[in-house]
């Protein structure tokens, strides 16, 4: 028993050791809008860049949020470099434009406590611990206080900054999708980015690359007009950037390694595509 024990401790660390617990390649937050509105919020990891020698993650932000109570067609709204954070250990840090403080901390054990970043309120009490598995992947969670979890990768299932305890703020109601490299969680049964007051059809970020798989190129459906698309490593970095007019563009991917990638249209959710 007492091996067995000790052969299961091993595996999980193993497992944990090696996964990436914060912004892998694709990292994509979708949450529910703000307050009574329609629409949704969008984080996505958008590059890696450092700050006083340290590599930090940027993430973007892009809204299409509709005004309750009416709702109707909804406002968007983009924020580049919306959050910088920082992987320390099992730790994720936020970056205030001056200094870091704690934002999650993934291997906190129940008892323990940490404060929201940048405020003096009262601490959060860890109330239980666990793990679960999604796609396959095992995610590390804690309770803080008595309604919020915290997922490894995913962060607060509320929205990526965390409130002081029993503070009402207009933040998203939930976290609807969170996807990576890796895994496509979905927590909610609205579409991922769901809108209310207009067809379902009419708002669609999500540009699907074809043929896909496919060798020296893809080809891509896009808005009419000019757009950006981009195409992404596994790392999060930007291998080919390249300006097109609709409905449509091929794109030479001749020049680039056999291998995973995430095709972006603008500031759109990237989506996976494989070069052969």
């Amino acid at each position: 028993m007492l091996r067995h024990l000790v052969l299961i401790s091993i595996l999980c660390c193993g497992l944990f050791a090696h996964a990436q617990n914060w912004c892998p390649p694709g990292a994509t937050w979708t949450y529910e809008a703000l307050g009574n509105n329609g629409g949704f919020i969008r984080l996505t990891y958008a590059r890696d860049t450092l700050i006083n020698g340290d590599e930090a993650q940027v993430i973007d932000l892009f809204s299409a949020t509709q005004p309750a109570p009416g709702f109707g067609m909804p406002i968007y709204n983009e924020v580049p470099a919306y959050r910088i954070t920082k992987r320390a250990n099992d730790a994720v840090l936020l970056w205030s434009g001056a200094v870091w403080d704690t934002l999650y901390w993934f291997n906190a054990a129940p008892g323990m406590s940490y404060r929201a970043p940048f405020t003096n309120c009262a601490p959060y009490i860890i109330t239980g611990t666990g793990i679960e598995s999604f796609d396959g992947t095992w995610l590390r969670w804690h309770n803080i206080g008595s309604i919020h979890r915290i997922y490894e990768r995913m962060g607060l299932v509320w929205h990526i900054d965390m409130p002081c305890p029993g503070v009402v703020v207009p933040y998203p109601a939930a976290l609807r999708c969170y996807s990576d490299h890796e895994i496509t969680v979905q927590l909610t049964t609205d579409d991922c980015e769901a809108l209310v007051g207009i067809a379902p059809n009419a708002f669609n970020s999500r540009t699907i690359p074809y043929p896909n798989p496919s060798s020296d190129h893809f080809q891509i459906d896009l808005p009419l007009g000019p757009s950006r698309v981009t195409v992404l490593d596994q790392s999060g970095r930007s291998v080919l950037i390249q300006r097109a007019e609709g409905p449509s563009a091929r794109i030479s991917t001749a020049h680039l390694m056999p291998g995973l990638y995430f095709i972006r249209v603008g500031n759109s959710t990237p989506v996976k595509w494989l070069k052969e």
